[in-house]
């Protein structure tokens, strides 16, 4: 049976936009941007969609320049491969819904599935300022720069 896989919820959050995913990982700190066709691949996994299931919707929308069906997978593959190393898929457990393909594309030439990674705002991100603080001088005296009282 093939691999499923569904949003890290736990660790993740994710806002659409209208022009792309964007995705923060609050355990290491790193955001994540996704071209339009990882965002189509990102919206097949919402019903637990195996790449094969993926690249036949993509097949289906006739875009200009899509490989051949092996490449294809093998390129999803690839992929949600990217997504499970930064931790922003977990294998889906259990009995998952038919799959249905999202809604077709503003898009009219393939471009191979990609997530961009940033991690200059990591040491913001994982600021924890609620615990970081100083108890007896309070904010913003973080904790081991405060002065012996």
């Amino acid at each position: 049976m093939a691999t499923a896989f569904v949003a890290n919820s736990p660790e993740i959050a994710v806002e659409s936009f209208e022009d792309g995913t964007v995705m923060i990982n609050f355990l290491t700190g790193r955001y994540f941007s996704l071209n339009p066709l990882g965002d189509l691949i990102w919206l097949s996994l919402g019903d637990g969609a195996t790449s094969a299931e993926i690249g036949a919707s993509i097949k289906s929308y006739g875009l200009s320049g899509t490989p051949e069906a092996d490449e294809l997978t093998a390129q999803i593959e690839h992929f949600l491969d990217l997504l499970r190393e930064h931790r922003l898929v977990a294998e889906r457990l259990g009995e998952r819904t038919a799959f249905t393909a999202p809604a077709v594309p503003h898009l009219t030439a393939y471009e191979r599935p990609d997530v961009q990674v940033f991690d200059d705002l990591a040491d913001l991100i994982l600021l924890d300022p609620v615990h970081d603080v100083n108890e007896q001088f309070g904010w913003p005296v973080v904790r081991d720069a405060a002065v012996d009282g």
